[in-house]
Formats: structure tokens, C-alpha cells, sequence
């Protein structure tokens, strides 16, 4: 394969990735707690592809700095955890925080972490979310004994004038270890990092976090990646056309 084809690939293969996670993003649009995916674009050089190493780099660009330059690719997408917008329902069981943690979840893969604060009370009146996993507290899994839910800003929970728990809320030095599990869940990719208490953070009873994806943005840079693939087709094409010119005209000779 002609170099600059391989080059112009590698930017076809990065730009269809880029689709691919904003085309996500804006599909959890609407999704409450839902944090965004930005694309990590790295270059690639003819040394490391014999070696097998990739080296990360913010930017590259085929020019003298880089007379090695072959392409360039994703390799990971990392998660903006900024805060998204909050909204007022009015329903008692839904929580949102606001600055810097996490609601902490028991579920059958063991424990996991949200910014969404959709909950309800189950069967056996534990507070738990859409899909049933129980929602914790500083004392364990919360169990809601009487009516009128309240909560305050500091997480502390009662109900009938009665304390019951105060909702489970930690933080990460390096949010970057967290793994995305779908159903805006994050598990903690290390087992070796720890959790800690979040401090500063402001619980709102009653309210909702929504999805941080800006829609226009998103849809600006869908566009700005399609022109990008539809260039990288048409250097793909003038290459291959400049060398089917030149191997029929040299045959001539």
C-alpha cells in the first residue's frame, strides 16, 4: 500500500471513531447523570509501528518535526466529568449533586458509582434505582421506615420525623480510573484506588443532574468530522488515480 494512502486510511479509521462516540454522546443526550466521551487522538510513527509502541501526543502533524509521521489514530476516549445542568422535578426521590462525587450503588457485580439520582422505593421499601440496585448510605444499603422522604442539603436522610441515614457520597483524586458499565454506572478500573468522602458537594432533593452533552457542539463536531472523512476519501482517490497515471504512462515508455 502507497504511504499516503496508509495515512489517509488511518485518518478515515480515527474519524469513524470520532462518529461513533459523538453519535453516543448525543444519543444520551437526555440521559440523566450522563457524562460525555471526548476522543484521544494519537500519532503514529513508522518506528513504533515496528516496535508495536504508541506514544501519546495531543497533537501531530506531518511536517518537518515529524519526518516519521504515519498516521494517526484513537486509541482510548476519555470522560468529561464537568457538571451537566440541573432540573427541578419535584419528586421526593430524586437527588442531585451538585460539585464533585458520586452516589454509591450495591449491585449484583458489586459496587458501583452515578451522578444520577433517578431513584424510587422498591418492594421491600430500600431506596434503590430504575434497575433495582440499592442506593447506600454511611450505615449500608438505605431503607426508608415511614412516609414523606426528606432530604437536606448535607445527603441526610428522614422520614416521619425519624433520621434514618445519610446518603453515601465519595469522590476520586483521579476520576480518570472510573469505567463507564452503561446505565451511567461507573466501576473503578484499579482495584487499587480508593474512594473518598466528597467535601463541598450539595445534595438537592427533588432536582435531577442532566447529561453535560451540548447538543450544538456535538452537532458541530459531527459535521466537522464527516468533512474531515470526506477529505481523507478524496486524498485517497487523487493518490490512487496519481498512481495509476504514472505506472500507465511509465509502462508507455
Amino acid at each position: 500500500m502507497h504511504s499516503d494512502i496508509f495515512i489517509a486510511a488511518t485518518g478515515l479509521i480515527a474519524q469513524e471513531k470520532r462518529l461513533e462516540v459523538i453519535a453516543n454522546n448525543l444519543a444520551n443526550a437526555n440521559t440523566p447523570g450522563f457524562k460525555r466521551d471526548v476522543p484521544s487522538f494519537d500519532g503514529l510513527f513508522d518506528d513504533q509501528l515496528r516496535r508495536g509502541i504508541n506514544v501519546e501526543l495531543k497533537a501531530v502533524s506531518n511536517d518537518a518535526a515529524y519526518p516519521f509521521f504515519q498516521g494517526v489514530s484513537v486509541n482510548r476516549t476519555n470522560t468529561d466529568f464537568s457538571q451537566g445542568p440541573l432540573r427541578h422535578t419535584g419528586n421526593p426521590n430524586d437527588f442531585a449533586l451538585q460539585g464533585e462525587g458520586f452516589f454509591v450503588l450495591t449491585t449484583p457485580r458489586g459496587i458501583r458509582y452515578t451522578r444520577n439520582g433517578s431513584f424510587q422505593i422498591g418492594p421491600d421499601n430500600y431506596l434503590v434505582t430504575e434497575q433495582g440496585y440499592r442506593v447506600m448510605g454511611e450505615a449500608g444499603d438505605i431503607q426508608i421506615a415511614g412516609d414523606a422522604l426528606q432530604c437536606d442539603t448535607m445527603g441526610r436522610l428522614s422520614a416521619g420525623g425519624k433520621e434514618i441515614d445519610r446518603l453515601r457520597v465519595v469522590d476520586f483524586s483521579d476520576p480518570s480510573f472510573l469505567k463507564k458499565e452503561g446505565d451511567s454506572l461507573f466501576v473503578v478500573a484499579d482495584e487499587n484506588f480508593h474512594s473518598g468522602s466528597a467535601a463541598g458537594v450539595v445534595v438537592q432533593q427533588g432536582s435531577l443532574e442532566l447529561s453535560n452533552v451540548d447538543v450544538v457542539r456535538a452537532m458541530m463536531g459531527m459535521m466537522d468530522a464527516l468533512r474531515a472523512f470526506e477529505s481523507h476519501q478524496k486524498a485517497i482517490r487523487t493518490v490512487d488515480e496519481a498512481s495509476q497515471k504514472a505506472a500507465n504512462e511509465v509502462g508507455r515508455l
